[in-house]
Parts: structure tokens; C-alpha cells; sequence
């Protein structure tokens, strides 16, 4: 992988970064793995639980991945970037992925590379999504023409897993959003930030919580729904309908997002470093909790209010551990693999790939380039 990647999941350590990017980064990929943990284990509290962290945690990534990604000007040396920061994990842990599904199964079933597997349906979005930075560069109105991407893809029943389609349109918003963000409008953000307006943001998330539930319990909102990936039809609603509920959760998920970016610590911790390496917890909780998913390995007790409280806390203590030292340089040449051998080498007149003005400078996976 090459030095300089700009993105949400971020991976190797700069000689300036900014904490506060680093730490949201952290914040949200813990969240990530204790949804996709919450969810399996069953039970109604940490189905509640994993659906509140569902609101908000990917649309927040995806900001942060587009505002690392508003310089994608499709260059030779980001193009180089994008195939091997993005491309070659993805190809790497889907083969991962499926080794292990083979020897669930005893038997070989040639695999469908363009149908993501689990957790590795971001990296194909964000492949997607910056290739599409220069084409809304191009638009007087980038925001709008997203959020009607966002609101009406899903009247097309042909959205599918495949090519991650349905979620990368219906979360485009996020991004595009992301990439219209400059430096100078988060400092003003950062001058927010103070412990009232901390508070503020926890008791914006607990509000949002208890909403979310209350919707889920009325069944006018489903987890299906909140993965934003099926048409409308799949989801049996109307058109009308469809669009309405789509709406209210873009809202929830900006509401969400700012107030977990108000409670986000500006000053540098462990928390930061789980931020700088937030592509290998991403990428290897997946095969962590794969036994979780695909078998009937999670004893029943988990299911129940302790067992939630458990799960939650055993996450968090897996996306440090996946964010450690000895296992980051082990698993450096799967996550951060030296494909240089397979690329054309730089023309002697091609200017150097510079990240955006305010961006980490080398090896930033999720909110720009290789959530």
C-alpha cells in the first residue's frame, strides 16, 4: 500500500494527524463491531441496542470517509492508491472469508466476488463512492442530487448485495455530504466543542435512542430497513411510504452523527491509535466473529440483559486488542498488502498524490480510502 491514504478506516500512523478524526474513527469502529456482535447473539435488548448504533455509525463513517476523499481527482498515483489501499484488501479477506464458509459447507462453491461478504461490503462502497468524487465535482447542487439518489434509488427493485448497490446509493448523502466539508468549517465545528455542548450530544444520543426504539417497537421501523440496502418493495412499502421513512432515517442518521462528533475528545489516547488502525479492526473483527454469524456457537445466556451488557464490553476490548501492536505487524501484509509488483510504475512527469488539506498523510483507510 502506498503511503499516503486518506480515508475513514484509517491504518498507519502520521507524523501529523489530527486526534480528533482519529478518535471519531475509533469511537465508531468499536460500535461497528458491537452491532455486528449485538446482532448475532440474539435476544430484544441487544437487537435495540445494535439497531440504535445502526442510525448513525455508518452514516457517520461515511462522512468522514467522503471528507477525507474531497480531493479524488482520479489522478494516476490515487488511482495506484485506490486499487491497492481498497481493492486488494477487499480481494484479500473476501477469499478469507470464503475459506471459511468452504469448510463450514465441506464442499467448493466458486465464489460471487462482486457479492460482498458480511462486513466487507464497505470497501467495495468506498471504492465506488470515490470514483464518483470528480463526477459531483461537476454539479452546481452536489448534496441535493445525492439525497434524491438516496431517496428514490429504492423504488428500483434491482437493488441487491450485489455490487453493494442498494448501499451505495442509499448512503451516498453521507458522503457526498463528507466531501463538501472544508478544513476551515471544522475548526469553527471544533470551537463548538466544550463540556455543555458534550453533554448535549449524550443526551441528543439517548433521545435518539429512546425514539429509535420506540419506532422499532411499533413496528414502523424495521433493522432491515435501517441497513439501507433493500428497494422499497423488498421492504413491502409504498412508494410514498418508502420515501418518508427513508427521509426520517437521513435525519437520524445526521442527527446521530453530529452529537457522536460532540462527544468525540479532541486530545490524543489509545483511543486515537484504535482511530489510526480502524481498517484492521474492521477488517479482521469479521473473521473474529464469523463462528458468532455463520455457526450456533453463542450459548444462549447471551441473549438475555447480562449477556448483552457482556458482549458489549467483550467488543470493546476485541477492537483494542485487533488494534495492538503485535497484531497489527502480523497482519500487516494482508491488510496493507505491497502489490507495487502489479502496478505501472509512475511516469517521471507525474505529480505526487496530495492528500487533502487537512487529512492524515499516509495510510488512512476508512473516511477516504480503504468503516
Amino acid at each position: 500500500m502506498s503511503n499516503a491514504h486518506t480515508s475513514t478506516l484509517s491504518v498507519n500512523s502520521t507524523k501529523i494527524r489530527d486526534p480528533y478524526f482519529d478518535n471519531a474513527r475509533g469511537l465508531l469502529i468499536t460500535l461497528v463491531v458491537a452491532g455486528h456482535a449485538l446482532l448475532e447473539i440474539g435476544g430484544v435488548y441487544s437487537r435495540y441496542l445494535a439497531d440504535f448504533f445502526y442510525t448513525f455509525h455508518m452514516p457517520a463513517f461515511i462522512l468522514i470517509a467522503g471528507y477525507f476523499s474531497r480531493s479524488y481527482a482520479a489522478t494516476p498515483a490515487q488511482n495506484r492508491r485506490l486499487i491497492s489501499g481498497i481493492a486488494a484488501p477487499y480481494l484479500i479477506f473476501f477469499v478469507l472469508h470464503e475459506v471459511f464458509s468452504t469448510f463450514k459447507r465441506g464442499s467448493f462453491v466458486f465464489p460471487d466476488f462482486f457479492s460482498p461478504r458480511w462486513t466487507l461490503w464497505f470497501l467495495m462502497a468506498l471504492f465506488v463512492w470515490r470514483l464518483l468524487v470528480p463526477v459531483f465535482r461537476q454539479l452546481r447542487f452536489p448534496l441535493a442530487f445525492a439525497i434524491a439518489v438516496g431517496l428514490f434509488s429504492p423504488i428500483s427493485d434491482a437493488l441487491s448485495g450485489e455490487f453493494s448497490t442498494g448501499r451505495i446509493l442509499q448512503y451516498l448523502p453521507f458522503f457526498i455530504a463528507g466531501t463538501l466539508i472544508t478544513p476551515e468549517m471544522v475548526s469553527r465545528w471544533k470551537t463548538l466543542l466544550s463540556p455543555f455542548t458534550r453533554s448535549l450530544g449524550v443526551f441528543v444520543l439517548l433521545g435518539l435512542a429512546i425514539i429509535n426504539t420506540w419506532l422499532l417497537r411499533s413496528d414502523v421501523l424495521t433493522h432491515s430497513m435501517l441497513l439501507s440496502r433493500s428497494s422499497y418493495e423488498a421492504l413491502e412499502q409504498s412508494v410514498p411510504e418508502g420515501v418518508f421513512w427513508r427521509a426520517v432515517i437521513l435525519l437520524m442518521g445526521v442527527v446521530g452523527t453530529l452529537a457522536g462528533l460532540l462527544i468525540t475528545p479532541q486530545s490524543r489516547s489509545y483511543l486515537s491509535t484504535m482511530g489510526e488502525k480502524s481498517l484492521y479492526i474492521y477488517l479482521l473483527h469479521g473473521l473474529v466473529l464469523w463462528p458468532l454469524r455463520y455457526t450456533d456457537i453463542a450459548p444462549e445466556w447471551l441473549s438475555t440483559a447480562p449477556g448483552t451488557v457482556v458482549t458489549a464490553l467483550a467488543c470493546v476490548i476485541l477492537a483494542m486488542a485487533l488494534a495492538s501492536p503485535p497484531v497489527t505487524s502480523l497482519v500487516r501484509p494482508l491488510v496493507e498488502p505491497r502489490i507495487g509488483w502489479l502496478l505501472t510504475r509512475p511516469h517521471p512527469t507525474e505529480p505526487p498524490a496530495h492528500p487533502a488539506p487537512g487529512s492524515p498523510t499516509a495510510g488512512s483507510t476508512a473516511a477516504g480510502h480503504r468503516p
